[in-house]
């Protein structure tokens, strides 16, 4: 449905080669700063993805495949075909796959970027923000060695008043989005804190934050 795997063949400095890629939707990501408390909003959200990635290297993340992994056959782990793999139980805590993120979606929607940007805020995080207060800062592109596609990034500040809904994300789309209030003094910290499992988005959202936005604040 998001993913279309491919392969293209080209010629570079002379030599044929190939490459393995996917076509995706590009993205925007959103970094909302609360001024009523003084704090970051993010989503935390798993993504099995990252836990397969765990399982994969053992739960080492050094890239080393795990030898239960290759001689499973029965238990927890089943794999068919060396493509599809279900659990009944994780041999690596769910825990290590919840991943701190920004506020982020998909560009799938016949609307502009800022008014799918305030969608997010709102469906994610449960904050009503009108369209002037939601800012461009740049654009990037991700998975450089995978898809290549391109994400906005926009940033908007907002106050508990204008929360109007508790967030969460779309049930109905498969969503389990816990909103997360990441004090502005543990910023750093957090950055560092290798934990927490977390996008790149977030670092340098923060990094721009510090840089560009901060002192600008009546803190």
């Amino acid at each position: 449905r998001f993913l279309k795997p491919y392969r293209v063949h080209y010629k570079q400095d002379g030599r044929q080669l190939s490459w393995d890629y996917v076509v995706k939707h590009d993205s925007l990501s959103v970094l909302i700063f609360n001024k009523t408390r003084n704090c970051m909003v993010l989503v935390k959200q798993f993504r099995p993805a990252v836990l397969m990635h765990l399982i994969h290297t053992g739960g080492q993340g050094d890239g080393t495949i795990a030898k239960e992994l290759q001689s499973e056959q029965a238990g927890s782990a089943a794999q068919s075909a060396g493509t599809v793999m279900a659990f009944d139980k994780s041999p690596i805590p769910i825990s290590s796959a919840c991943c701190y993120e920004l506020c982020a979606g998909i560009v799938d929607k016949k609307k502009t970027l800022v008014e799918m940007a305030q969608d997010e805020i709102l469906e994610e995080c449960g904050y009503s923000v009108p369209l002037d207060g939601i800012h461009f800062i740049t654009s990037y592109q991700t998975g450089v060695g995978t898809s290549g596609s391109k994400q906005w990034l926009y940033y908007a500040e907002v106050t508990d008043a204008m929360r109007t809904g508790t967030g969460g994300g779309l049930v109905e789309e498969g969503e389990h989005i816990e909103v997360i209030d990441l004090p502005l003094g543990e910023l750093r910290q957090f950055m560092f804190d290798e934990s927490k499992p977390k996008s790149p988005a977030i670092l340098f959202a923060f990094m721009w934050f510090q840089d560009k936005q901060q002192s600008q604040l009546s803190l």
